[in-house]
């Protein structure tokens, strides 16, 4: 399954887990019944159901999860309705605050920060999809002007400094991942470029040293490359990949710079049976390596993994599939030790994490924030 249906399809194909990760499409049914675990030790389940009676779906780019209690997502009036406009869900309360750029048909919000800025898209009548930054504190709207040509922007994520990273369609129908920082040529989207020869190229999370990840790719190659942009230099180089893999997709780095994401090995369609099961990741700036998280059935070997949000603390949180088993999954710092937050055989991940460990997630595709309690959280 693809991070939303409006990206690309090659963009975050283990933002959830999956099976036949050639198509990027989700599947499987497990023979177990679908009623609650109980909560993990130390974790408590919370249901993010508003006040007022919407439905609210989380986002499931950047790490949509604030310190200061809010989540970034979209809101309809009832789950069926084609009605859909970006909206903040307030932690404290369960209420949420519906966004409506002036002059759109329908939006969504991807991310929003500790500021209380949030980053979207709209969607205009007879007009290209443009990326937006609303200011909680001001109730403003920064459009993000589209470059000359450009048909179409999709942020994905945000820091706290207001800058914004995603992917806009130019003039040839190609994807060029882009960065707009407020401070910064007066928030012009700019154009990062791209590895090699590849033509495409998503950024997928920024933090907030301005420093954005993202991949890049080609029709006619097979697979995809991570990359890392830094401000300081305005240089992209290539992260590489894991060992035995060509397929990588960075999901987010946190202010250290330790980037998490999710790699397989992708053949050709006429060669099918060479795949290798998609898995999470960490790549630690200090020493360059990728360490692979064990997936939450490790003992299976077609087990598919995706390591989705990082924290400040390097705490990791994301998803995994076994044998029609969701299940949200947390890492701790050394990407070493696990804890299944749920499991279940309707889609179940989690997908953002803040400093103070509250996780952001699916739980049999309800929404959900897992708590941590005051006593004792052990990673087993």
């Amino acid at each position: 399954m693809t991070r939303r249906s409006s990206s690309p399809q090659a963009s975050r194909p283990w933002r959830l887990p999956v099976v036949g990760l050639l198509a990027l499409a989700v599947s499987g049914v497990m023979s177990l019944p679908a009623a609650a675990a109980a909560p993990p030790l130390g974790y408590q389940a919370i249901p993010l159901v508003p006040v007022t009676g919407q439905a609210f779906e989380a986002s499931r780019t950047g790490n949509p999860i604030t310190s200061t209690g809010r989540v970034a997502g979209t809101a309809r009036p009832t789950p069926e309705s084609d009605v859909h406009a970006a909206a903040v869900f307030y932690l404290g309360n369960h209420t949420i605050r519906v966004l409506h750029p002036p002059g759109s048909s329908g939006s969504s919000a991807v991310d929003v920060n500790n500021l209380g800025q949030v980053a979207g898209s709209a969607e205009y009548p007879g007009r290209p999809r443009q990326a937006f930054v609303w200011t909680s504190r001001t109730g403003t709207y920064r459009v993000l002007p589209l470059p000359p040509g450009a048909s179409s922007a999709y942020p994905y994520a945000l820091n706290d400094h207001g800058a914004v990273v995603g992917y806009y369609t130019d003039a040839d129908n190609h994807y060029r991942a882009f960065v707009s920082d407020p401070a910064v040529d007066d928030g012009r989207i700019r154009n990062l470029g791209t590895i090699g020869t590849d033509d495409y190229a998503v950024g997928t999370g920024i933090n907030n040293a301005g420093d954005v990840i993202g991949y890049t790719f080609s029709l006619t190659r097979q697979g995809t490359r991570g990359f890392l942009w830094q401000s300081r230099t305005g240089a992209m180089t290539s992260l590489g990949r894991p060992a035995g893999t060509n397929t990588m997709v960075p999901n987010d780095i946190n202010d250290s710079g330790v980037i998490v994401g999710s790699a397989a090995y992708v053949p050709p369609v006429d060669r099918e049976q060479d795949y290798r099961p998609g898995r999470g990741w960490v790549l630690s700036p200090v020493t360059g390596q990728f360490r692979e998280l064990p997936a939450a059935n490790s003992a299976d070997p077609a087990a598919e993994g995706t390591a989705d949000a990082i924290n400040a603390h390097g705490i990791i949180v994301g998803g995994s599939y076994s044998a029609g088993t969701w299940s949200a999954v947390l890492w701790n710092a050394c990407g070493t030790a696990k804890q299944v937050l749920a499991a279940h055989d309707d889609v179940t991940y989690a997908s953002g994490i803040n400093r103070y460990e509250r996780v952001l997630g699916v739980d049999a595709l309800a929404p959900v924030l897992w708590r941590r309690n005051n006593g004792p959280c052990v990673l087993q």
